[in-house]
């Protein structure tokens, strides 16, 4: 039978801003300071308004199969990349927000490694390049 532990989630307040790419990354390590393996471990993001099961699609979808995380399994690395079309694509006027990046381990387990809140700003400049 499985242990129950508990975890503290880390948490980030993430400000993002419409129009900018912004990039960011983590290091996941154990109980000892070293990395993890996470060989095999695919990731998911999403920025929602709400954490609300009803919130329907999320503001902006991250993944491993999108490219927009990129794990390095040897030194426990996700590196996240928020292109810049897909912040220009929230709605004017949303404010604010939530988000959580979860990991997908090969043996089917799901692990919480950030949340937090997320500020966004408006972009007053538009592309006509």
């Amino acid at each position: 039978m499985a242990e129950d532990i508990s975890i503290t989630i880390p948490k980030a307040a993430l400000i993002i801003h419409k129009g900018m790419t912004k990039r960011f990354y983590i290091i996941l390590t154990d109980e000892l300071d070293q990395p993890l393996d996470l060989a095999g471990c695919a990731a998911e993001m999403h920025i929602r308004e709400t954490a609300d099961v009803a919130s329907g699609e999320p503001l902006i979808r991250l993944s491993t199969s999108l490219g927009t995380v990129v794990i390095t399994p040897a030194t426990g690395r996700l590196d996240i990349h928020v292109p810049h079309f897909a912040s220009s694509a929230v709605f004017i006027g949303v404010k604010r927000g939530v988000f959580d990046l979860e990991l997908y381990w090969a043996n089917g387990e799901v692990t919480r490694v950030l949340e937090g809140p997320v500020t966004f700003t408006e972009e007053v400049t538009r592309q006509v390049i």
